[in-house]
């Protein structure tokens, strides 16, 4: 008798995890079939504040965020046309961000931050220009 309790205690453990893991939800993340590429534009600003240079970012760190997360999940660098991609990622909303200089003389950043949503599986989405100022 005490082994049939035993057995049908192990057997609703099992199911209770089995049914656990089939409710789980999926949040956004690394796991997926899906991607993000962009670019980031670099604007040179001199001490008068005036534009003297736009090109497209080389080796520029570029950050992305999973849904609400405050510190970011992953990083990347530019390439030598300014070109940055995140791969494998789920479906969800996602921040993607780059630093732009506010004083030269401070060295403080802000970021520049842009949003991109991945709706479907196996899916390339192109996130909006990021465009950041050095001082």
């Amino acid at each position: 008798m005490q082994y049939r309790v035993r057995e049908h205690a192990r057997f609703f453990v099992m199911l209770l995890t089995f049914n656990s893991m089939l409710s789980c939800e999926l949040t956004p993340g690394e796991g997926g079939t899906s991607n993000i590429t962009g670019k980031v534009c670099v604007k040179e600003i001199n001490g008068s504040g005036i534009v003297t240079a736009e090109y497209f970012a080389t080796d520029e760190n570029v950050y992305i965020l999973y849904d609400a997360d405050s510190i970011y999940d992953e990083s990347t660098s530019t390439s030598y046309n300014g070109e940055y991609q995140f791969v494998f990622l789920r479906k969800g909303t996602y921040r993607i961000f780059s630093y732009s200089d506010v004083s030269a003389v401070s060295g403080e950043q802000i970021p520049v931050m842009v949003e991109v949503e991945i709706t479907e599986n196996k899916q390339h989405v192109e996130a909006p220009l990021i465009t950041i100022e050095k001082r």
